[in-house]
Order: structure tokens, then C-alpha cells, then sequence
């Protein structure tokens, strides 16, 4: 019964850790993912491995500078 304690908290550690790594790596939320993660270990980290990675700050940052170029543009 210990053997399989061990062995769960393992595993529970290991999909923690992959979700923080996965969490970055995808531009998503780490906090929620670790919560996510706390409570529904392996289901959380296939859900975050389906999901697109967000654009990063500076893709944001780039496109609102597009867009407001794009409006100065049209109202010249």
C-alpha cells in the first residue's frame, strides 16, 4: 500500500512539473495551471498540451502598434 503512495505521488509530482514547464512554454497562466494541476493532475496536463500557445507580449504589443498605424492611416 506505501509502494503505491510513493509511486502516486510521483506521478502527481511529475505531471506538476510538466504543466509549469508547459504552462510557459504556451504563454498561459502558471498559477492557474498549477491549481489546475494540484486537483486534476494528468487531465490538466492533456488539456494544456491540446491548447494553442497564446501570442506573446511582444506579438501583442506589435499588432495593437499595427493597428493604431493602420487607424492614423485612415484618418489622414
Amino acid at each position: 500500500m506505501v509502494a503505491f503512495s510513493i509511486i502516486g505521488t510521483i506521478v502527481w509530482i511529475i505531471c506538476l512539473i510538466a504543466n509549469i514547464k508547459l504552462a510557459i512554454k504556451k504563454n498561459r497562466s502558471v498559477a492557474a495551471w498549477v491549481v489546475l494541476s494540484i486537483f486534476f493532475s494528468w487531465i490538466a496536463l492533456i488539456i494544456l498540451a491540446i491548447l494553442k500557445p497564446l501570442p506573446s507580449k511582444e506579438e501583442v504589443d506589435q499588432l495593437k502598434r499595427e493597428v493604431d498605424q493602420l487607424k492614423a492611416n485612415q484618418n489622414q
